[in-house]
């Protein structure tokens, strides 16, 4: 069962889990470390040693009518916090991790590869950083106003809109790239789907 950015309220527990969390609002984490290998122990849990396990690909996900998921991997929210918004605080976070890992500095040129929930926050994120300039790329030109007005990107490029277009796109293009340096930074948001 898919799904696995979810948010929701504890209705039981398991033995020897804590009673105060019976009846609380939560979000998870989907991927299921084992907590006790080296990179765990580091802080790096998804890099986890053990066997693959994630709920909602090896487990099921959030579109099922309940979950199972270990206590220690649950975030409890505030109480009357807006469920439906805190569904995306998982994504958010990895999103967050890696912009954190790739330091942009003022001035570098960044790109983003993926229009989607997860690329327009990772561009929301790495406008913070004052970046000379944020493209974000995606075949879909309709998120470009998302990407843009929204999410700090100074530009979209829209593979699938050129090639439907004449060649004037791809020589004007080509011109405006001359004496360019390359990207500093491109983070990967594209889904597989």
């Amino acid at each position: 069962m898919p799904g696995h950015e979810w948010s929701g309220t504890v209705v039981e527990l398991g033995p020897g889990t804590d009673p105060e969390l019976l009846g609380k609002p939560v979000v998870g984490e989907g991927f299921r470390n084992c907590g006790r290998c080296a990179p765990c122990r580091r802080g790096d849990t998804t890099l986890c040693t053990a066997e693959y396990d994630e709920t909602g690909f090896t487990q099921p996900g959030g579109w099922a009518d309940e979950l199972r998921i270990p206590a220690r991997l649950l975030h409890v929210q505030p109480d009357g916090a807006d469920l439906r918004a805190a569904a995306l605080l998982e994504p958010a976070a990895c999103m967050a991790a890696a912009t954190l890992l790739a330091a942009v500095v003022p001035g570098e040129r960044v790109a983003v590869i993926g229009g989607g929930t997860l690329g327009l926050l990772a561009t929301q994120l790495l406008a913070a950083s004052g970046p000379a300039e944020l493209v974000v790329v995606d075949p879909r030109a309709s998120r470009a106003v998302p990407a843009s007005r929204f999410r700090g990107a100074t530009g979209f490029y829209s593979p699938g809109a050129a090639r439907a277009g004449s060649t004037w796109w791809w020589r004007r293009r080509a011109r405006r790239a001359r004496g360019r340096r390359r990207c500093g930074c491109a983070a990967a948001a594209a889904g597989w789907c």
